[in-house]
């Protein structure tokens, strides 16, 4: 009798841990897979969304990073287009008032000493 009542004890113990088990993986299983009939996805269904996400915004940088390399172009261009601009401008320039000054001197409007001190006046 006391044997038997050690096992009844024993297996009602055992019986109370196997449903709490059962409870468990009854919990586990709607987190992982999920029950779409009241609006929970689960974790698999989770990552696969995410994973979807993950991807549309990877391709999305990658369209952001060719726009900015083809705007990088256009602007660079543009820059030593503009840079090219004043360095011819600034030649123009340059060679407008040696013309002038030759001319001057040749005419003899001005001398070589008017020149000099006129520059380091």
């Amino acid at each position: 009798m006391i044997v038997d009542s050690i096992l009844t004890g024993r297996m009602d113990e055992f019986e109370e841990k196997q449903k709490e088990q059962l409870a468990i993986l009854k919990r586990l299983e709607f987190a992982i897979c999920g029950d779409l009939g009241i609006g929970h996805p689960g974790i698999i269904r989770t990552q696969e969304n995410h994973s979807a996400e993950i991807k549309s915004i990877k391709n999305e940088i990658y369209n952001i990073k060719k726009v900015n390399d083809h705007q990088e172009v256009s602007i660079n261009a543009k820059k030593n287009q503009t840079d090219d601009f004043i360095l011819w401008g600034k030649r123009i320039v340059l060679v407008l008032i040696v013309v002038i000054l030759v001319k001057s001197v040749l005419n003899d409007e001005l001398t070589i000493v008017d020149i000099v001190k006129g520059a380091f006046k």
